[in-house]
């Protein structure tokens, strides 16, 4: 039956309507007993998604670990992709921690009755969740195939060709005080230094060129034909993972639909958390490692 409340509520109702005899002349009305099984519904979700994503982090760690004591003489994967599988599983947990003190956080307004607080946790939520969307990418993309992982490996090196260039660009803004000219000419020279270091690193790993073309997530999850499904939820939590004005303007967000939002978002976190976990330990098993 549809609003209707389950047993625990039923049995919470009726020490309610015991205790309103004794001390309250009012008992809960309908309305407060459907809001207060929403809400023990919604702490009873995710104390589940807690459980859910801490039993998969530690079953992903026992694989990833076992690979590690399996693999000493790379004999199983070679070492940078065995060390990738640690560093993904590494941000996955970073992010589902953070992720869960939110929930933490945002359970704690909720209980205090404190006005909106999931409009302001929301922006920091969204980032998160979008952090473990393109995990979930990267992951996937990566065990995929070696080529793949290679490639993403070598992104590395591209990545800091990108900061090195960009670096560049600021020097001619920065306010060098007394002796401009030989300051300036100082960090370009450094900024050149480390440039020609990327690219004997590049030619040690066997890359024949070094450019800034890295591979963009988006082209990855078109690879694996999920671009649209990227591109949407990408859309959907940039504009709260951005200032835009949106996440600025939290004063014409309803308290139900910031709640309803956080909701989602955690939702959906969990959801790509476990994907991408599932993954890697997924492919550790797939390269003959006891589970």
């Amino acid at each position: 039956m549809p609003g209707a409340c389950p047993k625990w509520a039923k049995k919470a109702n009726g020490k309610q309507r015991r205790y309103a005899v004794h001390h309250n002349p009012r008992p809960l009305s309908r309305a407060s007993l459907i809001t207060l099984c929403a809400v023990k519904a919604t702490a009873d979700l995710r104390a589940l998604f807690s459980r859910l994503l801490l039993s998969e982090i530690q079953r992903t760690s026992k694989a990833t670990d076992r690979l590690k004591e399996d693999n000493t003489a790379e004999t199983i994967v070679e070492r940078w992709r065995e060390n990738l599988l640690h560093d993904f599983l590494a941000q996955v947990t970073f992010n589902v921690e953070r992720m869960l003190l939110l929930t933490k956080s945002h359970r704690t307004a909720r209980d205090t009755a404190t006005p909106n607080i999931a409009a302001l946790n929301l922006p920091t939520l969204a980032y998160v969740v979008r952090n473990l969307l393109e995990l979930n990418v990267w992951i996937r993309y990566c065990c995929a195939s070696r080529d793949n992982a290679r490639r993403f490996h070598e992104d590395f090196l591209r990545d800091m060709l990108g900061l090195q260039k960009a670096a560049k660009r600021l020097v001619n803004l920065v306010p060098y005080g007394a002796n401009p000219t030989e300051l300036k000419a100082e960090h370009l020279a450094e900024l050149d230094r480390i440039e020609i270091m990327l690219q004997h690193g590049a030619l040690t790993v066997g890359m024949s060129s070094l450019d800034e073309a890295y591979k963009k997530v988006v082209h990855a999850a078109d690879e694996l034909g999920w671009k649209e499904g990227f591109v949407g939820l990408n859309a959907i939590l940039s504009k709260f993972a951005h200032p835009t004005a949106m996440a600025v303007l939290t004063s014409f967000i309803e308290a139900d639909m910031s709640n309803n939002l956080f909701d989602l978002f955690l939702a959906i976190g969990v959801v790509l958390a476990l994907v991408g976990l599932k993954t890697v330990a997924g492919y550790v098993t797939s390269l003959g490692v006891a589970p």
